[in-house]
């Protein structure tokens, strides 16, 4: 593959600014760790297409997406560090961000709009 594929194979990380700026990134480790910090919460098998297909995304599962999404930078950032980083007074930007970054990275479709344009899915709305 030549420098050229290589670039356009790159999936592009949404910057977040939580304590710091930050990059979500969901390589296959950051989904692992994400789905198994749901199962471990609600006590079943819970994947991040089942999440996200359902419509409603609670705390705890926002809370592991954007950890699985973050620790490619911090191997040792845990969960309790992102719910701080999350208040009430952020929780839409850094929901935003999560769909922003699920979106970019091709792990969600943009929902259509009418006209023909696209919007990011809205994880308030089912």
């Amino acid at each position: 593959m030549g420098s050229k594929e290589k670039r356009a194979a790159v999936v592009p990380m949404i910057e977040i600014e939580l304590d710091k700026k930050r990059l979500l990134d969901f390589n296959l480790n950051a989904l692992a760790a994400a789905e198994k910090a749901m199962t471990n919460f609600w006590g079943v098998r819970t994947t991040m297409g089942n999440v996200l297909a359902e419509g409603t995304i609670g705390a705890a599962d926002t809370r592991a997406m954007i950890w699985g999404g973050l620790i490619h930078e911090d191997p040792e950032l845990t969960l309790e560090q992102v719910g701080a980083m999350v208040r009430i007074d952020n929780l839409l930007y850094a929901q935003g961000k999560l769909m922003e970054s699920l979106t970019a990275q091709g792990i969600v479709k943009p929902a259509k709009v009418p006209g023909g344009g696209s919007t990011l899915p809205n994880p308030l709305e089912k």
